[in-house]
């Protein structure tokens, strides 16, 4: 891979790959004492932050290199379990145009669980499993609306998501839905009771909190005599 312009913590990145939603990379700088750097790295693409998660420095290439190897091959195992509990890999196959409802980009699609397209994910996480979400709100839900965001929850992992209405593939019947995305949705519907802001008050004067006198007292009467 040609060097490029990337700098990683002062040193010129030479190698990457992108693996579980995370960088891998190498990189140089000939004036350092230890010249070669391997680290993982993530970026907040909202804000722009880096972060360099367990960086290895060293002077010796074929050292980093290992390095870069080793923590290539657990990110692989990670994605091979996750993919062991999940289901094998045909059950867990990607969800196409034809496993939608016809017409379903013609309803709102707020509270109706949707497919991402697989071809806008990485290859990781081209899997049923991941391209199914339960579309939450944004204007992006109507078919008439100018905006085109859509809020969403990814009902394999609970993360809330923000994609484009032209991510999204299609709208999935639920009765054809694997075992797991039927457990998920039931909980994501679950009705959650708020506890409104004057029963917290007159929880709070029914329990009035401790004051450090009382405290201390309390403290004091349970203190052996001497």
């Amino acid at each position: 891979m040609a060097i490029n312009d990337r700098i990683m913590d002062g040193y010129r990145i030479i190698q990457s790959v992108e693996i579980y939603g995370m960088e891998i990379a190498v990189a140089e700088n000939p004036d350092a004492e230890q010249p070669y750097l391997m680290a993982r790295r993530s970026v907040n693409e909202a804000f722009g932050a880096e972060k360099h998660l367990i960086p290895v420095y060293s002077s010796d290439y074929l050292q980093v290199m290992q390095a870069f190897v080793q923590c290539q091959s657990q990110y692989l195992d990670n994605l091979e379990l996750a993919r062991v509990y999940r289901g094998s890999a045909a059950l867990d196959a990607p969800l196409s145009a034809g496993d939608c409802l016809p017409d379903g980009m013609d309803m709102d699609l707020e509270d109706k669980v949707v497919a991402l397209k697989a071809s806008i994910l990485r290859p990781e996480y081209r899997a049923c499993s991941h391209q199914l979400m339960l579309a939450t709100g944004g204007f992006g839900c109507s078919p008439s609306a100018r905006g085109r965001t859509v809020f969403a929850t990814n009902l394999y992992s609970g993360e809330h998501e923000r994609w484009n209405r032209g991510d999204i593939l299609g709208v999935v019947a639920e009765d054809t839905l694997p075992g797991w995305a039927h457990e998920k949705l039931a909980r994501l519907r679950e009705p959650r009771q708020k506890e409104s802001v004057i029963a917290q008050i007159r929880e709070a004067k029914n329990n009035p909190a401790p004051s450090q006198k009382d405290a201390a007292r309390a403290q004091k009467s349970h203190e052996p005599e001497i």
